[in-house]
């Protein structure tokens, strides 16, 4: 006998078919210290002590793909099992990365994504206006350390006024970024902020800060921990 899939169940395959086939990444490697790579591993990023594992994503000629993996805009994070590098990023639509080494982690160039370049702009911005006194002072104090083998009696007034300087970026990144969030309560990097520890929802003001975000980023999946 013939057996009939209902309509309804048909109508999810569908859908969850048509949204998984929205998202998909493509990119290219540039691994100086491990060029044998063959593979990296996709998570879903949760946390900072949190990943879960999704696929495994094969390399050929330099090059990946992978798609299937998600339904909507969310955190993920790309590893290699290897070298244990990792990047974090947004996937939010069909994107395209490039990724090269850095001395810990990866370095990452993302083209068709709006959300990782929304990212960038506000990382750069916070760099100049908050940290750039910080990363001048930083500058001489490595001057200093790699040059004189004695250390001059102003090294000692160096590091004191950069623990000075770090704390002031501190506060003052902390404001940056609520200023960020308040004034864009509908962008996904919001949620990415309040969001990226694992447990900012213990945190009243950043339970005031998730409260004021739109509806539709209150019903995505990454808003799930604050409920």
């Amino acid at each position: 006998t013939m057996k009939f899939i209902p309509l309804k169940l048909l109508f999810f395959y569908f859908l969850s078919g048509s949204l998984y086939g929205q998202y998909s990444i493509k990119g290219k490697v540039h691994f100086s210290d491990d060029v044998n790579t063959k593979y990296l591993e996709l998570y879903e990023y949760q946390n900072f002590s949190l990943q879960k594992f999704l696929k495994r994503i094969e390399i050929l000629d330099s090059e990946f793909y992978v798609s299937n993996f998600t339904t909507e805009t969310d955190i993920f994070m790309i590893k290699n099992p290897k070298s244990k590098k990792f990047y974090i990023f947004i996937c939010d639509g069909k994107i395209s990365v490039d990724f090269t080494d850095s001395l810990e982690n990866y370095r990452m160039v993302t083209a068709n994504s709006p959300l990782n370049l929304e990212l960038q702009l506000y990382s750069k911005k916070m760099e100049s206006e908050v940290f750039f006194e910080l990363r001048k002072l930083d500058t001489l104090i490595q001057k200093v350390e790699k040059n004189e083998m004695s250390k001059p009696l102003n090294y000692i007034f160096l590091k004191d006024e950069r623990n000075k300087l770090f704390d002031k970026a501190m506060k003052e990144g902390n404001s940056f970024r609520t200023n960020y969030i308040l004034s864009h309560l509908d962008s996904f990097v919001s949620l990415y902020f309040i969001t990226l520890m694992g447990m900012e929802q213990t945190f009243p003001e950043y339970v005031e800060l998730f409260d004021k975000l739109s509806p539709a980023l209150k019903r995505s999946r990454r808003a799930s921990v604050f409920k």
